[in-house]
């Protein structure tokens, strides 16, 4: 089965969008602000991505270039829209530039505005067991293994990759929904020994072509998180080709789990801008 992610992407934009109508019945209009510390390319890339969906749900969007900045402007900048009271959501786009500590910049902002649960507030509420604002590639795997069917309790499943961002988060609710959760990273030692025993495998290592069938056991579940540009192209860190037949699904690369993680952006940013709303009594 080739996980289709655009039309799980569709149905969670839907959601986002009924409850923006709802916001804007009040006088609520859902902002997100974007800071941007690099201008990689894939910045650049993923930018239009974000901007067109904001479009299609009625999330007005801006961005605001921080490149060469130090990270206490970048703090600044933060401690400034939290308190302004149009800004309902706030993004630290990745990639983070080299001369900031992300840690500290999600420290600094207002945990109802952080529309990517990066915040020590939200990570705390994640761990036990409140999933309010979660990161939203986390978001995106756990609901495309759900629409598949796929039963976490008592899986094995292994997780390659243990950033702040895809990995920690993502083990966390896994172990929620009572899965054996496995993280593997550049310092594991005979990873194949852990995948090849696992249910579903979910890789972000960010190595084109990493995974194959040594890999991964017949009649798994593959979740390809990896965004790579090889010769032109965006692939993944599965062999696609070389899997397609030998799991139980997988999802491509692109149009797999890319397009469920911007459409679960937006639903946050909406979740955020009824819960700033809810602070000040508007709803």
């Amino acid at each position: 089965m080739i996980i289709d992610g655009r039309k799980i992407a569709e149905r969670v934009e839907r959601q986002a969008r009924e409850r923006v109508e709802r916001l804007r019945e009040v006088g609520v209009k859902p902002k997100l602000v974007v800071l941007s510390t690099t201008s990689a390319e894939g910045a650049k890339i993923y930018e239009g991505v974000r901007r067109r969906a904001c479009d299609r749900v009625g999330i007005i969007c801006e961005r605001i270039d921080l490149t060469g900045a130090s990270e206490e402007e970048v703090i600044g900048e933060v401690e400034a829209l939290n308190q302004d009271e149009s800004v309902h959501g706030i993004l630290l786009e990745a990639p983070w530039s080299p001369d900031i500590d992300p840690r500290r910049v999600f420290m600094a902002m207002d945990p109802l505005k952080d529309v990517e649960g990066l915040s020590p507030c939200n990570l705390g509420a994640l761990i036990a067991g409140r999933e309010d604002i979660a990161p939203c590639t986390p978001r995106a795997v756990i609901e495309i293994a759900q629409s598949i069917g796929f039963e976490f309790e008592g899986a094995d499943v292994v997780v390659v990759n243990h950033s702040m961002v895809v990995g920690k988060p993502l083990s966390i609710m896994l172990l929620n929904r009572n899965a054996t959760v496995h993280v593997c990273h550049v310092y594991t030692k005979n990873i194949v020994d852990s995948t090849k025993k696992s249910d579903m495998l979910i890789v972000a290592a960010g190595v084109p072509g990493l995974i194959g069938r040594e890999h991964v056991k017949e009649g798994a579940v593959v979740i390809d998180v990896g965004m790579n540009r090889v010769n032109g192209r965006v692939v993944g860190d599965a062999r696609f080709d070389e899997l397609l037949d030998y799991v139980k699904a997988i999802t491509p690369v692109p149009g797999g789990v890319g397009p469920v993680t911007t459409a679960y952006l937006m639903l946050n940013t909406v979740i955020c801008a009824e819960r700033v709303s809810s602070m000040r009594g508007i709803i």
